[in-house]
């Protein structure tokens, strides 16, 4: 539609007809791509509910998953270093080893 607006005249009887159908493809474009977000995110969720076996509530109706990362995370008792997983919610913050049978080793609550 950008392409054709492009080369329809203003004063075309159909130019105002081809602006409104460009506006609403792009509103059931950014709809979907939402949805879409929405869904993965609902799926990361309940994937790692699972692979924690319950352990903790993750799936809430406000929380969100945001990055999964690694960091090195040094213990102040021992002074040991390793690596661990960090996923990082809206509100949350799980560390986890890293291994064949990974575990939750922290949970870190962010206060808005």
């Amino acid at each position: 539609f950008r392409e054709l607006l492009k080369v329809t005249p203003n004063d075309h009887p159909d130019r105002e007809n081809i602006v409104q159908a460009h506006k609403k493809i792009d509103e059931v474009v950014k709809y979907v791509n939402e949805a879409k977000r929405t869904s993965e995110n609902v799926r990361k969720l309940l994937e790692l509910q699972i692979q924690f076996n319950n352990e903790l509530v993750l799936v809430t109706p406000t929380r969100k998953f945001l990055k999964e990362d690694t960091a090195t995370v040094t213990l102040e008792e021992t002074k040991k270093t390793g690596q661990r997983l960090v996923y990082l919610f809206n509100d949350l913050v799980l560390l986890v080893s890293q291994g064949k049978k990974s575990k939750l080793k922290a949970t870190l609550p962010l206060n808005s």
